[in-house]
């Protein structure tokens, strides 16, 4: 959960610093702004976004974010309206749907690119890469998102425990 909610808030925060229109001062590219001279290449990024699964981190975080927002929005509208109808409740959540249906993961991910530029060389992404086509980078990643999961999911223990083992606590 909390690499969920990491991921999404510097995604949000990328976004925001980097999509015009979305940020006041956004400035546009000039020569003070270059990439380092072993900067990678935009596709050695997005290989390494899309090995690190990325794309579907942020649609799980957005998932979850719109739950819970979902979730305050009607316990704040049943402190109003203790007996709230299920066409006052529906609506409450559309306005969530609304709110967030547009969510621009694509551009999220491209103004992520940028960053991974400035901050890494070929020679790290050629690494990352090959770790992450690894088997071993594999297992990584999906312990990585079998842990994300069950933290979601607010149970503790060892993700290879099953749920008998952990005493009914999922």
């Amino acid at each position: 959960m909390a690499r969920i909610s990491a991921v999404l808030a510097l995604s949000l925060a990328i976004f925001c610093a980097a999509v015009p229109g979305v940020s006041q001062t956004t400035k546009p590219a000039s020569a003070s702004q270059a990439l380092p001279p072993d900067a990678p290449t935009r596709d050695q990024v997005m290989t390494v976004l899309n090995l690190l699964q990325i794309r579907q981190t942020m649609e799980q975080a957005l998932a979850t974010m719109t739950k819970a927002m979902k979730d305050g929005a009607e316990q704040g509208f049943r402190q109003k309206v203790p007996n709230p109808t299920p066409k006052q409740i529906a609506a409450i959540h559309a306005v969530i749907d609304e709110a967030l249906k547009d969510t621009p993961i694509d551009e999220i991910i491209q103004a992520i690119v940028p960053v991974y530029q400035k901050h890494f060389t070929k020679a790290d992404l050629e690494e990352m890469i090959r770790f992450y086509s690894s088997p071993v980078g594999q297992k990584a990643l999906e312990r990585t998102a079998a842990n994300d999961a069950r933290d979601g999911a607010g149970c503790p223990g060892d993700p290879d425990e099953t749920n008998e083992r952990r005493a009914g606590a999922c």
